[in-house]
């Protein structure tokens, strides 16, 4: 499939495409992380004694927000991953002046690098050593990058996918026995949860793509007709595969996890920052006149997910304002899903033995 995107022309359309993104999936319901926890931990202590929480790219973005959140629900330690430091001591600094140093105590953190699978299986270890026998509870892939210029991993695959997929589903599956413990202590009906963050523009995605073809990623072509914009819509496809494709697993294994994947917003974060300059003022000055959301209402979905018992009733893989919601054909296909999943995995295996 090629998705090559040349001259000015074809700029100018990106331009318009993501502009009239963000106002065609916002507003929706303004409810915010502080009303989730309010509305589902109301004593700040209905998450204490059940395993950890994981979230990963927790220093920027709606990743800070998710993480208050979750130490405002009570649960006992929340892993912070972090790529700089200086990021890990700024949320730090941020966590004890908002909820003092008995909070901050109950943050761990965790240098994370998904663009490394090296890094994404030290980091996995690392946690799954230190929850313990509780394991964890809730598992929240939040980073990522969007529509940025065209890039490589360490291991050689195309920057947007291997950071948003390839990379989350190492570290997704060196955290299974993690989640596998703590699901088993609370049971089938209180399974510990794999949140995937991903997006509407999974839209974006070109028509008649196989996601099944994972080799791709690492090949020439995929440089030579390379799209940002098309390149984000599928890695977040992926996303949302992934969830489909663990919870066939987990269903033929009787694990007690859950996996879903949602939508969080248009939200005036620092992910935008490889947008046309243009595209990131205008986004700028809508966000300034609360046509987008804040990072407090775009973390809303992603902890409502982690926290709610109205998920569990597994109505949806897919979520958005809070709600169940529709995906598109191409990023609902199970069989899909099952045979992208299995055929990342086996190239995760093969670049672990060189």
């Amino acid at each position: 499939v090629s998705t090559q995107s040349t001259g000015s022309t074809n700029e100018k359309v990106q331009e318009r495409a993501t502009l009239s993104f963000a106002f065609v999936f916002e507003m929706g319901n303004t409810l915010s992380a502080t009303d989730i926890v309010a509305r589902d931990a109301p004593k700040h202590d209905e998450f204490a004694g059940r395993g950890a929480a994981v979230v990963t790219g927790s220093t920027s973005g709606i990743g800070i927000n998710t993480t208050e959140a979750l130490l405002s629900a009570g649960f006992d330690r929340v892993f912070a991953t972090f790529r700089s430091k200086a990021d890990a001591d700024n949320l730090r600094a941020a966590i004890v002046a908002k909820y003092g140093e008995d909070a901050a105590k109950r943050l761990a953190f965790c240098k994370l690098d998904l663009t490394d699978l090296d890094s994404c299986v030290e980091a996995a270890e690392q946690i799954d050593n230190e929850s313990g026998e509780k394991g964890v509870s809730v598992l929240i892939n939040n980073a990522g990058i969007m529509m940025c210029p065209f890039g490589r991993t360490v291991q050689g695959a195309e920057l947007q996918t291997g950071t948003n997929h390839i990379g989350h589903t190492a570290f997704t599956i060196k955290l299974l026995p993690a989640l596998q413990r703590s699901g088993q202590l609370t049971g089938t009906d209180d399974p510990a949860r794999i949140v995937n963050v991903a997006s509407g523009a999974h839209a974006w995605a070109p028509s008649g793509f196989d996601y099944s073809n994972i080799e791709q990623f690492f090949g020439k072509e995929m440089e030579d007709n390379y799209n940002s914009r098309h390149a984000y819509g599928v890695s977040k496809s992926l996303n949302m595969l992934s969830a489909l494709a663990l919870n066939e697993r987990f269903k033929n294994n009787n694990d007690p996890v859950y996996a879903v994947s949602l939508h969080p917003g248009v939200i005036a974060t620092n992910l935008s920052r490889h947008m046309n300059p243009v595209v990131r003022g205008v986004m700028s000055v809508v966000g300034s006149i609360g046509v987008m959301k804040s990072p407090d209402q775009g973390a809303a979905t992603s902890v409502h997910c982690a926290l709610s018992k109205t998920v569990l009733d597994r109505t949806s893989n897919y979520y958005a304002d809070c709600l169940p919601a529709t995906a598109k054909a191409h990023a609902a296909d199970v069989d899909v899903a099952v045979k992208m999943f299995d055929n990342t995995l086996s190239k995760i295996a093969e670049l672990g033995n060189k």
